[in-house]
């Protein structure tokens, strides 16, 4: 979005790159496993009806 382009280039960011790296990796570490939680808990809600 050239929105965020202008966005990202007049706003300092808050975090250093490797910061940002670090959380972009837990963000996605976090949504494999909530994505794994999630077809768990269906297959059990599943197997209950």
């Amino acid at each position: 979005m050239e929105f965020e382009k202008k966005w990202h280039e007049l706003t300092p960011l808050p975090f250093s790159k490797e910061e940002e790296q670090w959380l972009q990796e837990a963000m996605e570490y976090y949504m494999k496993r909530y994505e794994k939680f999630e077809k768990e808990e269906r297959k059990k809600k599943d197997e209950r009806n």
